[in-house]
């Protein structure tokens, strides 16, 4: 995983993921963000924050099976 950080108040964050299914299933993957300031997870890999401050980014990667 990586990002363009840091970025400012205003400014759009783009997070890059590389994922494989670990099944060696070729089962589409699913990825979806949570930025941390209580949006929840959604499927854009870019975020624009409102404030400043410091996020903690999650990443949830789901294939066919769950």
């Amino acid at each position: 995983m990586s990002n363009n950080g840091p970025v400012n108040e205003g400014s759009s964050a783009t997070i890059s993921v590389t994922a494989h299914d670990a099944a060696g299933a070729n089962d589409p993957l699913t990825i979806s963000y949570d930025y941390g300031d209580g949006n929840g997870y959604v499927a854009s890999n870019s975020h624009t924050f409102g404030d400043n401050g410091s996020y903690v980014v999650g990443v949830k990667v789901s294939d066919g099976d769950g």
